[in-house]
């Protein structure tokens, strides 16, 4: 653990930290059978968890950074054609699926964005709706897929 992101930490720091994310790494593949190690990192010196929190996803097999401007989990978008379609959105942590996701600073998320964050890390699935009468169907649709 002291060796990794020895450039990016001043020496003898955040070894805790580096000997759980080399934990999470480890834990990110495709193997169902396994449970996740989900990560909460709280610190007054963003800047040096930044830099490891990039770090490490570089090194995941699949990584993605979450933008504040896309959407985390599944949305929903008519489609822009106008053939009365529904297009699904698959957002951060569904592309992430199997990898790492990095939500970045909760301090920015409203409170019913992290309830959802919470709720969605302990049922381990996000749901999408789709109303039937918008897209030209007679019932409504409820899919759900499984975030890993």
């Amino acid at each position: 653990a002291h060796c990794f992101g020895l450039d990016l930490t001043p020496p003898a720091l955040y070894n805790t930290l580096k000997l759980c994310l080399l934990l999470s790494l480890v834990q990110t593949r495709t193997d169902a059978d396994d449970p996740s190690l989900d990560l909460l990192v709280v610190t007054a010196d963003t800047l040096i968890l930044d830099r490891l929190m990039t770090y490490s996803l570089s090194l995941a097999c699949r990584g993605v950074r979450h933008q504040a401007s896309a959407e985390m989990f599944a949305s929903l978008s008519r489609d822009e054609h106008g053939a009365g379609t529904a297009n699904i959105h698959a957002g951060s942590a569904l592309l992430a699926s199997g990898g790492i996701c990095m939500l970045g600073d909760l301090g920015f998320y409203r409170k019913d964005k992290l309830d959802y964050i919470q709720s969605v890390l302990e049922s381990r699935s996000v749901s999408v709706f789709i109303p039937g009468k918008k897209y030209g169907e007679e019932g409504d649709q409820q899919l759900s897929f499984p975030v890993q």
